[in-house]
């Protein structure tokens, strides 16, 4: 029996631009609920979350490489 292929389910990141925070990340679905806790936690209306939050799909995860030979980071997909 062939094993099934599972798609793993896209991951999103909410941050707060005024602030610099992260808010969370996950699902679509667990996202907006973060973003309705931290928009009560902060005070913000409906204009300051459209105004202040932006939500980002993640990409694929990527390898970090650092050398001793100095602060060089390379990114490899």
């Amino acid at each position: 029996m062939a094993k099934k292929k599972t798609t793993p389910e896209k991951q999103f990141i909410a941050f707060d631009n005024y602030t610099d925070q992260v808010i969370g990340r996950g699902s679509l679905k667990d996202v907006a609920e973060l973003i309705e806790v931290y928009a009560g936690d902060e005070g913000y209306d409906e204009d300051g979350i459209i105004e202040n939050v932006h939500v980002f799909e993640l990409g694929a995860e990527m390898t970090v490489n650092a050398f001793a030979r100095g602060v060089e980071v390379t990114i490899e997909s």
